[in-house]
């Protein structure tokens, strides 16, 4: 498992941190996770292990993974503009790579959840068929290894959660007065439009 969480690291460290042409976003980084290189620097890039799941079981992956939502709160820092900087990874270790297309299902179905607590669940695989953001060419969550990670949802996370109420409603009730109150900056002005266009639409849906 070391071998295979320093590998894990090691592809953090050359994909996720490092500016990709294919991100395209139209302002700011083009790093694919700006969250994790703050978070491996803060020391709290957090790795664990399901070695137990070696099928691609819907329910066992589903219980593994609410298990460790648990965990994520649990772990440093708590509270405050430090949750940004802790991320959790949990490895599949022993899941072949036919069998994590499961992961796929698994996040559709726990996603929910996982929004309705503040955070922000990927599945990364190497048959991920994940599209990029603004670039719908881009697979950006092909990976050495099955995982999931798992992070406190972000400002630019209106992106994801426009397309559901639920997760709308989430979302407006962590970062609605930063729309607001205009305390958009340069680089995140542009998502405006994004939560306007999902305010109109579920307020008229009312």
């Amino acid at each position: 498992m070391l071998k295979i969480g320093g590998e894990v690291i090691s592809w953090s460290d050359r994909y996720l941190t490092k500016e990709n042409e294919n991100i395209m976003r139209p302002k700011g980084s083009q790093v694919v996770c700006p969250f994790v290189k703050p978070t491996i620097d803060n020391d709290t890039y957090y790795i664990t292990f399901a070695p137990e799941i070696t099928k691609g079981s819907i329910k066992e992956i589903e219980k593994v993974t609410i298990n460790n939502l648990k965990k994520f709160k649990e772990l440093l820092p708590i509270g405050g503009n430090s949750v940004y900087k802790k991320g959790l990874l949990i490895i599949f270790n022993n899941l072949s790579n036919e069998d994590a297309c499961a992961l796929d299902r698994v996040h559709e179905n726990i996603k929910d959840v996982f929004v309705s607590n503040g955070l922000m669940l990927g599945q990364f695989h190497a048959n991920c068929d994940e599209r990029g953001a603004y670039n719908p060419d881009f697979k950006v969550s092909v990976s050495p290894y099955p995982l999931f990670a798992i992070r406190s949802l972000a400002v630019h996370d209106i992106l994801f959660l426009k397309e559901k109420r639920s997760w709308f409603e989430a979302f407006d009730s962590l970062y609605g007065d930063r729309f607001k109150k205009n305390k958009l900056d340069e680089n995140t002005s542009y998502l405006e439009q994004f939560y306007l266009e999902a305010k109109a639409m579920y307020s008229k849906a009312n």
